[in-house]
């Protein structure tokens, strides 16, 4: 079986599963190697009855341009899901490649990517999940305080912006990019 890594970013109305809504979901799909094989991205409707977190209301008005890129087009949540689910197996290849989740953080982008396409879709593809901050922590042998972006050597960061645009699509690449030169700099995964 082959390894397919999918750098995943949602953005969001907050951080509660099921009662904030996940405005919008890019994903990035990654060889072993580091070519990109495809991507996807969708912005979804609010959940109906979802709620707003006040902290992250603030965060997009502080960012106008990523908050319009989230309410463009956007799709009820059941028809972005049944048009990712499909994208996905395509990718699995009727379980000939692996599909690892990789994100930053993972445990949320996880969360609300699962929740969504178990409620929305029937269920959820991907093999397994990876935490880049966990990855840099055990790759690097450093402590969580010094596992952060910047404390990355510069041929690793390459041209990782110092920020990100927060469009989901755009983030997922970023994150994508780096997550596989962090990858392929391990002399254990190479062949």
């Amino acid at each position: 079986m082959a390894e397919l890594y999918i750098s995943v970013d949602a953005e969001t109305s907050g951080p509660i599963i099921g009662v904030h809504s996940m405005y919008s979901v890019g994903l990035v799909a990654y060889t072993k190697y580091g070519d990109e094989v495809g991507h996807f991205s969708v912005n979804l409707d609010e959940l109906p009855g979802g709620q707003t977190d006040p902290v992250t209301a603030a965060f997009w008005v502080e960012h106008p341009a990523a908050w319009a890129a989230h309410r463009e087009n956007p799709v009820p949540p059941a028809q972005g899901m049944k048009a990712l689910k499909p994208w996905l197996l395509n990718l699995a290849q009727g379980g000939k490649n692996t599909l690892i989740f990789v994100a930053w953080p993972a445990p949320f982008d996880w969360g609300f990517v699962d929740w969504y396409l178990k409620v929305f879709a029937d269920g959820n593809p991907f093999d397994g999940a990876i935490d880049m901050r966990s990855y840099i922590m055990g790759m690097f042998h450093a402590s969580y305080g010094k596992a952060g972006k910047k404390r990355l050597p510069p041929q690793i960061l390459g041209d990782y912006p110092d920020n990100l645009p927060h469009v989901a699509l755009d983030d997922a690449r970023h994150q994508g990019k780096l997550f596989m030169r962090l990858f392929l700099t391990n002399s254990l995964v190479r062949e």
